[in-house]
């Protein structure tokens, strides 16, 4: 009978499943993981599907985070950043700050 080999991941206070879960939660909340799964499916250079529970071993440390998963967020990032800018204008657009130097 062989042994069943067991991985050990860089632990859940690695810089990378700290920053993960810093972004995660920064982007979409405490319940993070199943949204930023779905996102990154659609970003996944081999198109795999990427599930909560592989987010959730890449933020607890227990799997390696892969390069491509660093190289999305910052797609995400991107995405959510002008997302944002476009709610901006139109809440000074309403409060009637266009063309104003209000925030």
């Amino acid at each position: 009978m062989s042994e069943k080999k067991v991985y050990v991941g860089p632990g859940r206070d690695s810089h990378g499943a700290t920053t993960l879960r810093i972004v995660g939660e920064g982007l979409y909340g405490s319940q993070w993981q199943s949204e930023f799964a779905r996102r990154l499916t659609g970003l996944h250079p081999k198109e795999k599907r990427v599930t909560q529970q592989m987010v959730a071993r890449w933020a607890a440390g227990e799997r390696t985070i892969p390069p491509w998963v660093w190289a999305a967020a910052l797609d995400v990032i991107d995405d959510k950043t002008i997302w944002l800018a476009m709610q901006k204008d139109t809440l000074r657009g309403i409060a009637g700050w266009e063309g104003t130097d209000k925030p």
